[in-house]
């Protein structure tokens, strides 16, 4: 038997038994640690798009400052500070409660208020 053919008969070998291996119980160690990392994955992006968010709250309130006349950028600056500070105070109130809650049908969180 050529060398190239032991190749494709191991390869056909070791395809045929992948499925095995793949459809096999995972340890529920692993299945616990593979939670705890989706749960700090969720945590993570939900903090770099809030950091996202107030950048362009920023660049927002710079914009409106800047279509308006300059007696009134003090008032239009302050306008935005108050929407991101309810914006971030409601969310911290709620929207993290909904969002990562215990699950009601699937649709929002019950708990974390």
């Amino acid at each position: 038997m050529s060398m190239s053919l032991r190749v494709v008969f191991l390869t056909l070998i070791g395809m045929a038994f992948a499925p095995a291996v793949m459809a096999a119980d995972p340890n529920p160690e692993v299945l616990q640690a593979m939670e705890e990392v989706q749960t700090n994955l969720n945590y993570v992006w939900t903090i770099i798009a809030a950091a996202l968010v107030f950048f362009m709250q920023a660049g927002f309130a710079l914009l409106e400052a800047g279509f308006s006349r300059a007696k009134n950028a003090v008032n239009i600056i302050m306008k935005n500070v108050m929407d991101a500070s309810a914006g971030a105070l409601v969310f911290f109130c709620v929207g993290f409660g909904l969002m990562f809650g215990t699950t009601w049908n699937g649709l929002v969180g019950t708990d974390g208020f």
